[in-house]
């Protein structure tokens, strides 16, 4: 007899090795869709443990918003966005004001009717950032004092920037 178990990764640390090691188990750890989809009440309907507050997609998209946010992933930080938000980020190399660049590392999209979360990213998502500055960000004061040492430094810092905005979200 053969079993096919589906477990996380992180399950396998639990399991003694005795499971592993027989020849009638064998593990299905890339069974797994790329991303998962889920699809969200649409209100207080029978079976139903919370009611949502609905979204009216027609009175944004008046306005010219989109109802729909990204968690992109740059230089190593998230950042949960909308189309038109600008975002302070840190330096990027070699990118010049005006610059349009796409980032494929999307997390998590999100809509009034469903999310997707990747694993780790979302397939065929996509984000259009305009580069619309290099800047320097505010200075912030570096003060170390040691009492009745006469000890004190001051010291002024300041991280170089890139201000980005989005332009466009893909799905």
């Amino acid at each position: 007899m053969h079993y096919v178990l589906k477990l996380p990764f992180y399950v396998l640390s639990i399991l003694p090795l005795r499971y592993l090691s027989q020849n009638t188990l064998s593990i299905d750890l890339f069974s797994q869709p790329v991303h998962t989809r889920v699809l969200h009440p649409t209100g207080k309907g029978e079976g139903e443990a919370y009611g949502r507050l609905p979204v009216d997609v027609e009175a944004l998209a008046a306005e010219g918003l989109e109802a729909r946010f990204v968690v992109i992933d740059l230089k190593g930080k998230q950042y949960k966005v909308t189309k038109d938000d600008v975002i302070v980020s840190d330096k990027i190399e070699g990118l010049e004001p005006g610059y349009i660049f796409e980032c494929a590392e999307v997390h998590l999209v999100g809509t009034p009717e469903y999310t997707i979360v990747g694993r780790p990213y979302v397939q065929n998502a996509r984000v259009r950032l305009q580069v619309e500055e290099q800047a320097k960000d505010a200075k912030i004061i570096v003060f170390k004092k040691k009492r009745r040492k006469n000890y004190r430094r001051k010291q002024g810092f300041r991280r170089e920037v890139t201000i980005l905005r989005v332009l466009e979200i893909e799905e």
